[in-house]
């Protein structure tokens, strides 16, 4: 019930799940269907965000009109963007307008009189608890005129319309791209997404095998032009060094990276989701050094469940680590994809066999027998984690 072990739950989950797209499926979702638990209630109904959070991860994949019924009854967002106060007397438009604007179509594609006729159509739903219910007596049962057409329309009616307004697919295939290939797509690049999501009756699985298996996700181009968000560089630090933690300080982590999970800015969802290189500025850049700092060293973030430092001495027996350069080609293998020019890699070699002056005797001892200063293999590490090929996906 508590927002920071509902963040530190969900960081732990992405580091350890054994479906790490599902994971990065529902972070998606939550960074376009946006509801934020400061908006939700007050701290009793905190529990309506895990509510959310389940729907999307069993639903990743599911048909958009589906994801889009669930959404508009789920009840933190029944709360979230007003639409538990809207009556049949009185319709509140907020929730309309953004199912419009930011969840379907985008701007240019509808009016205000669409608005007020979608927020006629979406009355009837309130919340209860951590439940939603539909109130027959309380829905608007006039003709509407939602988007060129007429009917006594219902909420399935709306997602009915939108999800076969031609402006959908194009709009929901953009923001899936942009989030997992690389921005500024061309409409060349979304034309198989769109042509799937219609043939396939919307069915957002297809679409992302598309685009999976498309040319572009495999392109040089889309190859690291995206800067990892902070929850991608948390959860794929603490899984690659294996960091057997509760998660405790993860969350105020995130925070400083600048990405608070169920805690969107605006009902819009993060910049960084656009242009990933709104995620990097020189406060956040430090929290990201500071954050492989703090696990090559101690491997936790607060005072509580102290761990030891990351067992390096047992991932150098494990994998018969021979050598520094084994080391580097090693860890950079997995880390940096194998990808590393020689110059660097040499870098990486030099530091790690450079003599250590530092106070100290713990030293790491290589399958050759040579020992090396711990400071300096885990500097080797922090450089590797630091270096702008890891910021990259």
């Amino acid at each position: 019930m508590k927002p920071t072990d509902q963040q530190r739950w969900w960081l732990l989950r992405m580091a350890w799940t054994q479906r790490p797209l599902l994971e990065k499926m529902t972070l998606f979702w939550h960074g376009v269907l946006v509801s934020s638990y400061r908006k939700v209630g007050g701290a009793r109904a905190y529990g309506r965000m895990m509510v959310q959070n389940q729907f999307f991860r069993a639903h990743a994949f599911d048909t958009f009109d589906n994801i889009l019924l669930g959404i508009t009854t789920d009840p933190a967002m029944l709360f979230y963007l007003d639409l538990t106060k809207s009556t049949k007397k009185a319709p509140n438009e907020n929730y309309a307008r953004e199912l419009m604007e930011l969840f379907t179509l985008g701007l240019g594609h509808y009016t205000q009189q669409d608005v007020y006729e979608a927020a006629a159509a979406l009355t009837g739903w309130h919340v209860k608890g951590s439940t939603s219910r539909y109130l027959p007596r309380d829905h608007n049962d006039l003709t509407k005129t939602f988007l060129g057409q007429t009917g006594n329309f219902d909420y399935k009616d709306v997602v009915r319309i939108l999800a076969n307004h031609p402006a959908t697919p194009w709009f929901i295939c953009r923001k899936l791209f942009t989030f997992f290939v690389y921005e500024n797509p061309t409409s060349d690049d979304l034309r198989p997404l769109v042509d799937t999501y219609v043939q396939s009756g919307h069915n957002m699985g297809q679409v992302m095998r598309t685009l999976l298996l498309s040319p572009q996700f495999s392109s040089t181009k889309a190859y690291r032009s995206r800067v990892k968000s902070p929850v991608e560089y948390i959860a794929g630090a603490y899984r690659a060094l294996n960091v057997q933690g509760s998660g405790d300080g993860l969350p105020n982590i995130s925070l400083l990276m600048g990405q608070t999970l169920f805690d969107p800015p605006n009902v819009a969802g993060w910049p960084g989701d656009k242009v990933s290189a709104v995620w990097l500025n020189s406060g956040t850049w430090m929290t990201r050094l500071n954050y492989i700092d703090l696990l090559l060293s101690r491997g936790t973030f607060t005072g509580r469940n102290r761990l030891s430092p990351i067992d390096l001495q047992g991932i150098v027996d494990a994998n018969n680590i021979g050598s520094p350069e084994h080391f580097v080609d090693y860890f950079t293998s997995f880390l940096l994809d194998g990808v590393v020019d020689k110059e660097r890699r040499a870098q990486y070699i030099d530091f790690f066999t450079t003599k250590d002056t530092s106070r100290g005797n713990a030293h790491i001892t290589l399958k050759n027998g040579q020992s090396y200063p711990l400071n300096r293999v885990r500097g080797t590490l922090y450089l590797i984690m630091a270096s702008p090929e890891y910021q990259l996906n």
